[in-house]
């Protein structure tokens, strides 16, 4: 087609186009008829106006090649009405869109789309190529949507207990639509019947893979793997109750088989629960409790064990009354007792050692003489025959200085004193037995002047400890007879032991002065005591053999 672009100001009067050949019809007016090969064409037209003027144009037709198809699908042992579509469309124009419709029940702009039937039957599908293009093109083709494929689900359970029997089973998913002619179980082995069918006899002992073949009415095969857990619980435990028991703690040990990791529960006869693998549980008192463990909570194969765990004291436990502080000399007791007296008895003591035991051994209780520091060792054995040991302690206390008396002089005749001395310490409480002849009862040297022999007692008190001690003061008879006297002539003072001194030898001696002087008259030696003699002196140094007077 060609234009006049003034044809406000002239009127073209003719139209020739070239080459004519290409043309149907149109020659000499502005629109022509032209024929399209398999390419794109150029055409010339030469105008000529009222004015005899003369232009030419060039006019250039584009060939737009649409052609809609897509794939016939061949339904082969198909499973899934999910249909894939194949477009084979050929359009020129890269602008030019697609429309698909699946029989009225949906469409899709897509190239290649995927569409879910609802169901198996005939459908008309059309495309249309070359959407929003010059050219279009439809293609239409009705598809008959079977479901000719094999397919089978697993009813059978995949987790199972050791031991069971156990139906492996599967089920025709399409089963409306195809029959199933063939089932294959493989391994064959474990199978004590159902080969050949859908469903297959085990007793299940371990963890197996089993797989079934099948082929249905239309040739078509499927196969399915039926995994196979089997689970072992056998719960199982032992009270690890030690011999000779003191206290109510009771380890236990899990001794199940388990096959499942899932989690063990104890129940402590309702004092308690623990999700422990090997708990250990404290009884509230002796007495006997079930005790239930569960094993494999939450599993297929949960098991249950109860057992009476009997919770006793047989042990002995000794306590020992503390260490003892007595003084030295007096007797104490030591005991024992048993803490857990109320649930057995004690059969047997043995104190050690021996010696210092007064009372008692063979018993709980023993009375010693605490004769000094000792600590004494016990061993005990109940009624079913548990022991144990501990110690006691004697603590001796010592009053120190010890005590002692003397008398000063310890005879004396009617009439006279003496002086009485005791351990003077200021910690001491001293306390004489009242007698009128002493001058004081509350200190440790008061005079005395018995009238006749008499013994003093004293007793002292630091206090802790209280000792006693006592001195026998005695009264001499006066002498009336006639005193005898032997003075030595010689006397040997050389050291050897024997005449070494000069002495007054006599009896009913009650007064003597003796007196030696040397040949000078000078006094070397002089006494009023009979005890004391001259040892050959003078100053300190020896004097020389002579006579003396």
């Amino acid at each position: 087609m060609a234009q006049n672009l003034l044809s406000n100001y002239s009127t073209i009067t003719n139209f020739n186009w070239s080459p004519g050949n290409l043309l149907l019809s149109g020659q000499g007016t502005d629109s022509v008829l032209v024929v399209m090969g398999s390419s794109n064409i150029s055409l010339t037209v030469t105008a000529e106006n009222d004015n005899n003027c003369i232009d030419v144009a060039n006019s250039l037709v584009t060939l737009e090649v649409v052609e809609a198809s897509f794939d016939s699908i061949v339904f082969n042992c198909n499973t899934s009405l999910s249909i894939p579509f194949n477009n084979t469309s050929t359009i020129s124009n890269p602008n030019g869109g697609y429309l698909w419709d699946f029989g009225g029940l949906g469409t899709s702009p897509l190239f290649s789309p995927r569409y879910q039937f609802p169901d198996t039957g005939r459908y008309t599908i059309s495309l249309v190529a070359g959407v929003g293009a010059a050219c279009q093109d439809t293609f239409v083709q009705v598809l008959d949507i079977p479901l000719t494929g094999a397919s089978v689900i697993s009813t059978t359970p995949q987790r199972v207990c050791r031991g069971d029997e156990v139906i492996l089973s599967v089920r025709n998913a399409l089963q409306d639509y195809n029959n199933i002619v063939g089932y294959t179980w493989i391994p064959n082995g474990p199978l004590l019947s159902g080969q050949g069918t859908d469903s297959a006899r085990i007793i299940a002992n371990q963890n197996t893979e089993f797989r079934v073949a099948v082929a249905n009415d239309e040739g078509c095969i499927d196969t399915l793997l039926v995994p196979l857990q089997v689970f072992q619980i056998d719960a199982a435990f032992t009270a690890q109750r030690p011999a000779c028991a003191t206290d109510l703690t009771v380890p236990f040990v899990n001794n199940s088989i388990d096959q499942t990791n899932f989690p063990f529960l104890w129940d402590f006869g309702g004092t308690g629960t623990s999700t422990d693998l090997n708990p250990t549980h404290t009884f509230p008192d002796t007495g006997t409790y079930t005790v239930r463990l569960v094993g494999g909570i939450g599993s297929v194969c949960e098991d249950t064990l109860e057992q009476q765990v009997r919770v006793q004291i047989d042990g002995v436990e000794l306590e020992a009354s503390d260490v003892q502080l007595v003084c030295l000399n007096d007797t104490t007791f030591l005991e024992v007792t048993n803490r857990w007296a109320d649930f057995n008895t004690i059969t047997s003591y043995i104190w050690s050692p021996s010696n210092g035991i007064l009372a008692g051994q063979g018993t709980n209780r023993i009375t010693v003489l605490a004769q000094g520091d000792l600590t004494y060792q016990v061993t005990v054995v109940n009624d079913v025959g548990c022991t144990d040991s501990t110690s006691a302690s004697v603590n001796t206390s010592t009053l120190s200085p010890p005590l002692d008396i003397t008398a000063v002089p310890d005879s004396i005749f009617v009439g006279q004193r003496t002086q009485l001395f005791a351990t003077n310490d200021a910690s001491y409480v001293y306390d004489w037995t009242p007698d009128p002849t002493l001058s004081s009862l509350d200190e440790p040297s008061p005079q005395a002047t018995p009238r006749e022999t008499t013994t003093y007692y004293l007793t002292i008190n630091n206090g802790s400890c209280i000792n006693e001690d006592s001195i026998t003061v005695r009264i001499r008879q006066p002498i009336c007879g006639t005193p005898l006297i032997f003075v030595p002539s010689a006397f040997s003072p050389d050291g050897d032991g024997i005449n070494d001194e000069v002495l007054v030898r006599g009896n009913n001696v009650t007064d003597m002065l003796l007196i030696i002087y040397n040949r000078w008259g000078q006094k070397v030696f002089e006494t009023r005591d009979q005890n004391q003699g001259w040892d050959g002196t003078f100053g300190g140094a020896d004097l020389p053999p002579d006579v003396y007077g």
